[in-house]
C-alpha cells in the first residue's frame, strides 16, 4: 500500500520475482478498473465519468475487479500479492472476509512511505497519461488522505495482520531487500 507513485507496483513486481511467478496470484484492481473504463456499457460511463472528476472509484467496483481476480484465478495454493488494495473501510472488510474464506491467515502490510511532495514528483515524471493532470493527482492525494489512511490505521490495530512501513524514499533495491525479508 501507498500513496500514487509510492513504487507500490515496482515492489510487487519484485516481490512476484521473489516468491516465484507461478506461485503468486497478482490482484492489481486499477488495472481491471482502468479496462473498464474502455468498455461502452453504462456502469462503464459511470465509472469513467467519476475517474474523469478525480474521484476514487466506488468501492463496489473495486471489490468487484479484486474479487473477480480472485474467483477466476486463485488456485488456493498461491501467495496472493495485492497492489493497491484495500482503498476504503468497505473494501477492506470486504477483503477480510475474502481471506477468511480462503483460510489465509498470515497476512502482511506492507505501507510504502512517501510524503505528497515527493508522491507528486513522481507522479509528474511518471508518463502515464492518467498522471498529467496536476488538479487530478491532487485530488487523489486527497482522497488517499481521506479514505486510505483510515484503511492503514485499521490494519495497523488488527491482530491478524502484520503492518510494516517502509520508507518509500530508499532506493527500489533496498525497499526490495526490507520487503523480501518481511515475507
Amino acid at each position: 500500500m501507498g500513496r500514487s507513485a509510492a513504487g507500490k507496483g515496482t515492489q510487487a513486481k519484485l516481490l512476484i520475482e521473489h516468491l516465484g511467478q507461478d506461485n503468486v496470484l497478482y490482484i492489481e484492481p486499477g488495472n481491471s478498473l482502468r479496462e473498464l473504463v474502455n468498455q461502452t456499457n453504462h456502469t462503464a460511463r459511470l465509472a469513467k465519468a467519476a475517474m474523469e472528476r478525480g474521484e476514487r472509484s466506488a468501492s463496489f467496483l473495486a471489490v468487484w475487479a479484486w474479487s473477480n481476480l480472485l474467483v477466476n484465478n486463485f488456485r488456493g495454493d498461491q501467495h496472493l500479492v495485492f497492489d493497491g488494495a484495500a482503498r476504503s473501510l468497505i473494501e477492506a472488510e470486504a477483503l477480510d472476509t475474502a481471506l477468511d474464506l480462503y483460510g489465509i491467515n498470515k497476512r502482511e502490510i506492507v505501507f510504502l512511505e512517501v510524503n505528497r511532495a515527493v508522491s507528486l514528483e513522481r507522479l509528474a515524471g511518471r508518463g502515464r497519461i492518467d498522471d498529467r493532470d496536476t488538479t487530478g493527482n491532487e485530488k487523489r492525494l486527497d482522497w488517499f488522505d481521506r479514505d486510505v489512511v483510515p484503511v492503514l490505521d485499521y490494519y495497523h490495530s488488527q491482530p491478524r495482520y502484520r503492518f510494516t512501513a517502509i520508507a518509500g524514499d530508499q532506493s527500489v533495491a533496498a525497499i526490495a531487500t526490507e520487503i523480501a525479508r518481511l515475507v
